[in-house]
């Protein structure tokens, strides 16, 4: 019997604690497919002439941007089956760059050798 009110009494722990997690949750910026450009590096001689600026897209799925405990940022995506991918759980640091009621401007810097630039604006603005 003790057994049985102590996995409750977690559980309903547990449970506070997600809806406590979730509440302080704001959702920043919500999209669906993205465009832009990604810059590739001629590292191996099989990609020689192929590197450079080149256009780029998330066609489905979908982008959000999420602020929690108002003290950190995360970028997830969501793929065409409906699969989260966080930022931070994939090693992503989320830095703001600028931060105000039209924009929203990060840079990603993943450990390696990736670096992500993401400009966010609300429609009908001027960028």
């Amino acid at each position: 019997m003790m057994k049985i009110y102590l996995c409750i009494l977690l559980s309903l722990f547990l449970l506070a604690s997600h809806d406590k997690a979730n509440a302080e949750s704001k959702i920043l910026a919500d999209c669906g497919s993205m465009s832009g450009y990604a810059y590739y590096i001629e590292t191996d001689p099989a990609m020689k002439g192929m590197g450079g600026w080149k256009s780029d897209k998330i066609s489905s799925g979908s982008v959000r941007l999420i602020a929690k405990d108002n003290q950190s940022i995360d970028l997830v995506f969501g793929d065409s089956r409906d699969k989260e991918i966080s930022t931070k759980q994939s090693g992503g640091e989320v830095l703001p760059l600028r931060l105000n009621k039209d924009e929203l401007l990060l840079i990603i810097i993943y450990e390696g050798a990736t670096t992500e630039v993401y400009h966010f604006y609300k429609e009908g603005s001027s960028y």
